[in-house]
């Protein structure tokens, strides 16, 4: 009975690892962001053009992932949301698990449409996961160079992935976010559109915002982090005991 007891054990905690493997890398990648969230890039107005096609990130990738070299060229705010993450001018697997990345670098947030894509990994509270929690009318902030950019959500939708027309320029400037819409291989894309409003130099108090907004991310990430782990442990646990106490019953029979 000894050596089966313990293959019952693997067998369980392997089946939970499994069960459990979406959440574990949601886990893993917050507590990598925790990392990589205090370290501080220059914020440039010519950003680079660098694209690649997005796959939903490999266990492999989150692991070896250690934050990014490009520059940020903007910060994407959603104060209701408590959201704040950084933009880079490029989209690779690095970038898109650091914060997001522009899909027409050359575009300016004063006279076009720029569209900006993120990850979504399962957790409506990581990278562009928060993006599902926007309705009409809520504010978004771009901060870019010097300036903060104020837009407001006209719209949210679920289109076919070959569906290009949310690519195309507008009469008028807009955001427009897009993700996966749900953490597996889909071809579907959920899309958020916002309209510009206004713009105004940055300040003291929206650098303050920002601060606020970033520690308040970085807090959750944390707190996914720890979340995740002490789930999975405890369940491994449970089960366990669970297991070996049957096993007991059994042989006391």
């Amino acid at each position: 009975m000894g050596k089966s007891k313990y293959f019952l054990v693997i067998i369980y905690w392997a089946a939970l690892f499994l069960l459990c493997f979406p959440m574990i890398k949601q886990s893993l990648l917050s507590y990598k962001l925790t990392k990589v969230s205090a370290v501080q890039t220059k914020v440039v107005d010519q950003p680079l053009n660098q694209a690649e096609a997005v796959q939903p990130p490999t266990f492999s990738e989150i692991a070896a992932f250690q934050g990014t070299d490009q520059p940020i060229s903007a910060k994407l705010l959603i104060p209701s949301a408590g959201f704040v993450v950084s933009i880079y001018p490029a989209i690779t697997q690095e970038t898109l698990l650091a914060g997001g990345g522009m899909l027409f670098p050359e575009r300016r947030p004063e006279k076009d449409n720029l569209v900006l894509l993120g990850h979504h990994l399962g957790n409506q509270q990581l990278l562009f996961g928060q993006l599902f929690s926007l309705t009409k009318k809520d504010n978004i902030y771009l901060y870019y160079a010097d300036e903060v950019y104020h837009y407001q959500v006209t719209a949210t939708k679920v289109i076919k992935e070959t569906d290009l027309s949310v690519l195309a320029e507008t009469p008028k400037p807009q955001l427009t976010l897009i993700t996966c819409d749900t953490p597996r291989q889909t071809d579907q894309r959920f899309v958020v559109t916002a309209d510009l409003q206004k713009s105004s130099p940055r300040t003291n108090q929206t650098n303050k915002t920002e601060k606020k907004l970033e520690k308040v991310t970085t807090k959750r990430n944390s707190q996914n982090m720890w979340l995740g782990i002490g789930l999975f442990f405890s369940l491994a646990a449970l089960g366990t005991l669970i297991i070996l106490r049957l096993l007991r019953e059994e042989e006391a029979q």
